[in-house]
């Protein structure tokens, strides 16, 4: 079985990546886990602790997990999917960490609404049955609801045996930094630092924002560019389009051959979230969105729906085309920035490269 090493040299060899010294740094850490993990998945292993429970003993503890943080676009989600993609055992999972939440939140609402006497503990058995890894992609804590369950969630998932391995643009100590009532928090931190290994990523370059598409997605106010390739997209073939949300639906005037239009204001002023976003996305390949404003005080929300827009749009692997106020590292005033918003503009940057756009917007533009 070939190591991790040998896997992302042969995949830099082809161009599918590129090299960089920070990452390679981590890998043997990473590969000592792949095997740690394929070990414990082995038969003898499993009967083993199956015996050592029947017998009232103490249950083997998962290997330990990972937590690997750094600056946006520095390889750490290509490097927890590398591992993950090479593990050969079952019950592996991998999710984005807002999407997990906002299923955890609806098992939760769904346990209650039966009666359950213990929602929460309800809803973490069901998440948690037949998994041995789980890994979340980009943990960043901002809201007090999500604060205090994830303590409680991380506690059951390590308690049934399950390894966890996250992202994240912050090491543990600054997450939910100035967050209300953080003291409560500091378990959860505490709790991350003593059962995953904290590695930091500190490569130079943000990798997201290198290579300019030879056709361009981003467009200003001022251009006509938009509707040009809008009309090329969808050949005249234009019309509406209803989604059906959540309990709910979302009506756009604008569609067709896999392409939608919609206005910032249509889908980040209106309360939509992580479900309504992935929901929307498995009906269109190409995202077209206009009207993008400067957003500045007074905007936290709309800043907060972009940024989970975006963070859908690209996990989901969606084409984007959009026209805004100013480029997307100006669009967002000074004193608004968090690591969200550096999310959000580097991952914009890559959804306007010349890999992303030949990938997911030119074979649907082109057969318009």
């Amino acid at each position: 079985m070939k190591t991790l090493m040998q896997i992302y040299d042969a995949r830099a060899a082809l161009g599918h990546i590129r090299p960089d010294d920070a990452q390679r740094a981590i890998l043997p850490m990473l590969n000592d886990l792949r095997t740690a993990l394929h070990a414990a998945a082995s038969p003898a292993r499993r009967l083993g602790r199956a015996a050592q429970r029947l017998a009232g003993g103490p249950d083997t503890p998962p290997p330990k997990g990972l937590y690997i943080w750094g600056d946006v676009g520095r390889g750490k989600s290509m490097l927890m999917d590398l591992l993950f993609e090479n593990l050969n055992i079952s019950g592996k999972r991998r999710v984005h960490f807002h999407a997990f939440l906002q299923e955890l939140h609806g098992a939760i609402h769904a346990a209650r609404r039966a009666g359950a006497p213990d929602p929460i503990e309800a809803a973490l058995m069901q998440a948690s049955a037949g998994l041995r890894v789980l890994a979340l992609d980009e943990m960043d804590v901002s809201d007090i609801a999500d604060a205090m369950i994830l303590d409680r969630t991380l506690r059951h998932f390590l308690g049934c045996g399950v390894c966890v391995m996250t992202t994240s643009n912050r090491p543990p100590d600054q997450l939910y930094r100035n967050g209300l009532k953080r003291e409560l928090f500091t378990p959860f931190i505490d709790l991350l630092q003593s059962r995953l290994d904290v590695v930091p990523l500190s490569s130079p370059t943000d990798w997201r924002r290198m290579g300019a598409a030879a056709v361009p997605v981003f467009f200003r106010m001022d251009g006509a560019q938009f509707d040009q390739l809008w009309h090329s997209a969808t050949a005249g073939h234009i019309q509406p389009l209803t989604i059906s949300l959540l309990g709910r639906q979302l009506m756009f005037a604008d569609a067709g051959n896999g392409c939608v239009k919609a206005s910032f204001a249509q889908l980040c002023d209106a309360a939509l979230g992580p479900a309504d976003y992935r929901c929307m996305m498995q009906s269109v390949r190409v995202l077209f969105l206009d009207d993008v404003p400067l957003l500045g005080a007074g905007a936290q929300d709309k800043i907060r729906r972009f940024v989970t827009l975006i963070d859908e749009a690209y996990e989901a692997r969606l084409g984007l085309v959009m026209r805004s106020a100013a480029a997307p590292d100006a669009l967002i005033a000074a004193d608004m920035q968090s690591s969200g918003t550096n999310r959000l503009t580097s991952r914009l940057a890559q959804m306007q490269s010349a890999d992303w756009v030949g990938a997911y917007v030119l074979p649907v533009v082109q057969r318009g």
